[in-house]
């Protein structure tokens, strides 16, 4: 994805023994689409344009011939190239079918994603991902993590990385007016189109072949933030632990706190 990319992107955990498997065996989760918690993703619109739809029908039939081995949509069996030309004719909304179930199972479903947030301090993200602000937040240096990732892993051109775009409704794609060389570019910009009921987590994704745990360089991170919620106690083992982590970095370890008179989480070394 294109544009200017932030220096730093921040992960929200609670501090459980997943947790520490992942620092200490230096991977991170990429979660399947089916494992967010935005019941909406991906869910995108195809405009009701006959016409349109008409202009896209010849190039979706031969991509349905070059790539997967079909069966009907109408439940007869195979059919036959004429068939289902005919087929997405009379009935357009098929193609709006048949592409969102292509993509489901062809793209969508076989990646990974790993969502960061541009903010270390939204109240609502430590409430939701770091445990009631008993858990940490780790701050990465995203050119060091994104290259970490390319170079550790498999695949290293099938990874990609950018902000979320947030809009007020679903977006529309129109396949009518995109070559066929770049439908799937434009379907991959889904990864990051989230509705505007998001905005507040000013989300960064990253995306990659794989699924599962991806490996990372733990030289990456550069700080640690404790929440506001986090014992005297644990922030004493928690400091003792991450301190242990084999790294080249010396990542800091702070300690956020409450400014009640403004509601806001603010962040101060920890002593």
């Amino acid at each position: 994805m294109g544009g200017i990319y932030p220096t730093s992107i921040y992960k929200y955990f609670r501090f459980n023994e997943d947790f520490k498997s992942s620092l200490i065996n230096k991977y991170i989760w990429f979660s399947s689409k089916d494992k967010l918690n935005d019941p909406f993703e991906f869910n995108f619109k195809f405009p009701d344009n006959g016409k349109e739809i008409s202009s896209y029908t010849n190039n979706l039939v031969r991509a349905i011939l070059k790539t997967i081995k079909y069966k009907t949509l109408n439940k007869k069996g195979h059919l036959s190239i004429r068939e289902v030309y005919k087929l997405f004719h009379e009935e357009p909304s098929l193609v709006h079918k048949f592409l969102k179930k292509d993509l489901e199972l062809n793209d969508f479903k076989r990646r990974g994603i790993c969502c960061f947030s541009e903010v270390s301090d939204e109240i609502l993200l430590w409430s939701h991902y770091a445990d009631s602000h008993k858990g940490i937040v780790v701050e990465f240096n995203t050119s060091k993590l994104t290259t970490s990732i390319g170079e550790k892993n498999p695949d290293k051109k099938n990874i990609a990385w950018g902000r979320v775009n947030y809009v007020d409704e679903f977006p529309e794609i129109r396949l009518g007016n995109i070559p066929e060389e770049e439908v799937h570019i434009e379907l991959a910009k889904q990864f990051w189109t989230k509705l505007n009921n998001w905005k507040y987590e000013k989300e960064f994704r990253i995306v990659s072949t794989i699924k599962g745990k991806v490996n990372f360089d733990t030289s990456s991170i550069t700080k640690i933030i404790l929440g506001c919620k986090v014992s005297k106690k644990n922030v004493e083992y928690i400091s003792e632990f991450m301190n242990g982590i084999e790294t080249s970095s010396n990542f800091e370890i702070i300690k956020s706190r409450l400014d009640r008179e403004n509601g806001k989480i603010l962040i101060e070394k920890s002593s």
